[in-house]
């Protein structure tokens, strides 16, 4: 083992976050062990909470506990924003672990030029047990079928998605050590003059009339995605 591969290892020994992809290179990461200042918090629904939890986490002690709400939305999220970086191949990752009466979770880049709003989305239907991406249409596709990430004792599943936003297209999503090309796939695109900018988000969705629960930890963004 040598060069760049030696030093992916170096910094997962010494405990670093982002040791399950180890591609591109880290434009933002946090683990959520300074708190939640950074995030900007989505509600809505009776019940509906976003906190800082100390019960599970994928590493340190931390991770954020995403309620949502049990009627009129039915949802709890949070998002990041992100300085305009040079475009190109960018990665979004988190680890997550499911909790009750989830419906989907999504893991959503929203890349804003002052033109477009450029969007990959992708989601867990947890009911229907699919993976699923969001087309150029503004409409949901199957990727997989069958994936049944379970609550066992609360594991934290990591899911990376990969996106080229020179190219306008989705490049592969990787769910644990699982490995779904999207390549040449074009995402969904609407005129936006919003300020350039990067939005990170993730959205959990519960079942009607339901607490949904989903505890969030470790999430990175890369750029010059291989």
């Amino acid at each position: 083992m040598g060069g760049e591969d030696a030093l992916y290892e170096l910094a997962a020994r010494l405990g670093a976050i982002s040791r399950h992809d180890r591609h591109g290179w880290i434009l933002w990461q946090d683990g959520f062990e300074e708190g939640m200042f950074k995030w900007i918090a989505g509600a809505s629904g009776t019940g509906s909470i976003v906190t800082l939890d100390g019960t599970f986490a994928r590493s340190g002690a931390w991770s954020a506990k995403l309620t949502a709400g049990s009627d009129a939305g039915s949802m709890a999220s949070i998002a990041r924003i992100l300085p305009f970086p040079l475009l190109g191949r960018m990665g979004f990752e988190c680890s997550f672990a499911l909790d009750s009466d989830l419906s989907t979770l999504e893991l959503r880049a929203n890349v804003f030029d002052g033109t477009n709003k450029h969007v990959a989305n992708v989601r867990y239907d947890y009911v229907n047990k699919k993976l699923q991406y969001l087309n150029a249409s503004n409409a949901w596709v199957d990727i997989a079928a069958s994936v049944d990430l379970v609550r066992a004792d609360y594991p934290f599943w990591t899911w990376k998605l990969v996106a080229d936003f020179g190219e306008e297209e989705l490049v592969r999503l990787i769910v644990n050590d699982q490995y779904y090309s999207l390549a040449d796939i074009a995402y969904y695109k609407v005129a936006d003059a919003t300020i350039n900018q990067v939005q990170l988000v993730i959205i959990n969705v519960a079942t009607a009339g339901n607490n949904g629960i989903v505890y969030i930890d470790d999430v990175i963004v890369t750029r010059n995605e291989p």
